[in-house]
């Protein structure tokens, strides 16, 4: 028996969960969703997102399957045309997936003919082969004489403008966004759970309560901007077609920021507690290519986007005679340094290790940051004890007094 994030009760019976829905190809799976909840957060939640016209479009567009097997139309229901209010049109997947019009076929209204022994009828070309099947159940229902009729054929090609009304839902989606964020949360950060939110969030879900829904969850921005996603443009690809889960402490608490395929962007409120991802970030990537979803924490993110840190120094120098030999081997490029097992290491005067790692000492100092911080980060660090560092091909120490440390960007998420 386990408790089931949602319902809250000691359950026996789990199944898989998407966090993300399957319909719009989630590859992020947790097993902490009883069956019961996982079956009514399927209708009544998933539902409200996967079926929003921006996310039907989307759907569409990379040819995305449902769990009937079927691409969705967000074009589905009636249509007029734009110069003939009155005929009426739908819009159709063809074989290759293109949307493709047909117009409704207009049929005669005989109540007020005595005797028919003509009548007109206009179908799209796609119905031709079932021509003589909507004339014999006009005759039928009208009981018509058949023999009375002749019949003419004509054509006419026409390439019309359709007008086409569209209804977006701009509310009952975000109850699908709250739950992949509160599942994000909870099976990243296991003591979320008791947060007095994440009980109220877990309790609109399981209720499926809209209304509390907008009374006690705090949402950022209406879920069709981008400005939510500012700070994280130039780490994040989101131009491209993949979903993103971002949970980050601020001053309004935890927040998960979540966007589907760079059409649906929004932030919420999971928590009104700033304890929690202190001085880190949690990045979660579902690749629609690769078929993929993976985390990544701030120095997992940094790592992927820039470029391994490199360092710089600024040196004391005792007498002349040392910055000049210094500056002499430095000219001539032929200045490098020592390492230890692959590390940089600190020395005191004697040329005994005092770091094994020079970040080792670097992580107990303030920094201060330069570069433009979007394609280079360099951080600017003042030694608080007297420090050497071993340079060849003297193999001689160096004091140290500052240390930069600088990486540079060469990816995006």
């Amino acid at each position: 028996m386990q408790t089931c994030i949602i319902c809250r009760k000691k359950k026996a019976d789990f199944n898989d969960e998407h966090v993300i829905p399957d319909s719009i190809q989630g590859y992020y799976h947790i097993n902490t969703v009883c069956t019961d909840c996982n079956s009514r957060m399927g209708s009544a939640i998933d539902n409200k997102l996967i079926n929003h016209k921006f996310i039907e479009f989307q759907r569409f567009l990379f040819n995305i399957k449902g769990k009937s097997g079927s691409i969705p139309n967000p074009f589905s229901g009636t249509h007029h045309l734009v110069d003939n209010p009155d005929r009426k049109v739908v819009l159709e997947i063809d074989g290759k997936g293109n949307l493709s019009p047909r117009l409704l076929p207009i049929v005669p209204n005989f109540k007020k003919e005595p005797i028919v022994d003509s009548f007109i009828i206009q179908v799209d070309k796609k119905d031709e082969g079932h021509l003589d099947e909507i004339i014999d159940k006009i005759i039928l229902r009208n009981g018509i004489d058949k023999q009375r009729l002749t019949s003419t054929k004509i054509e006419r090609e026409i390439d019309p403008y359709i007008s086409i009304t569209l209804n977006i839902d701009t509310q009952d989606f975000k109850v699908g966004m709250l739950k992949m964020a509160y599942e994000f949360a909870v099976d990243n950060i296991p003591e979320y759970f008791n947060d007095e939110l994440a009980r109220t969030i877990s309790k609109i879900l399981y209720k499926g309560d809209f209304q509390d829904l907008v009374k006690k969850v705090l949402f950022f921005g209406s879920g069709f901007d981008k400005e939510i996603l500012a700070p994280f443009q130039n780490l994040i690809s989101f131009e491209k077609k993949n979903h993103y889960l971002i949970l980050l402490s601020t001053k309004h608490g935890l927040i998960c920021i979540i966007n589907l395929f760079n059409i649906l962007s929004i932030g919420i409120r999971l928590s009104n507690s700033t304890k929690y991802l202190k001085n880190d970030l949690l990045v979660g990537k579902n690749d629609l290519d690769d078929h993929s979803f993976k985390i990544f924490n701030t120095r997992e993110l940094i790592e992927f986007t820039f470029t391994e840190m490199s360092f710089g120094f600024e040196y004391y120098f005792s007498d002349d005679q040392s910055r000049m030999e210094f500056e002499l081997f430095s000219n001539e490029n032929i200045l490098s340094h020592y390492h230890d097992d692959g590390h940089i290491a600190f020395y005191n005067s004697s040329g005994q290790i005092v770091y094994r790692s020079l970040l080792d000492k670097l992580e107990s100092l303030s920094s201060r940051s330069l570069g433009d911080t979007i394609n280079e980060m360099t951080s600017e660090y003042d030694l608080d004890e007297e420090l050497y560092i071993k340079l060849l091909p003297q193999n001689k120490l160096y004091r140290v007094i500052k240390v930069f440390a600088s990486r540079y960007r060469i990816n995006k998420l």
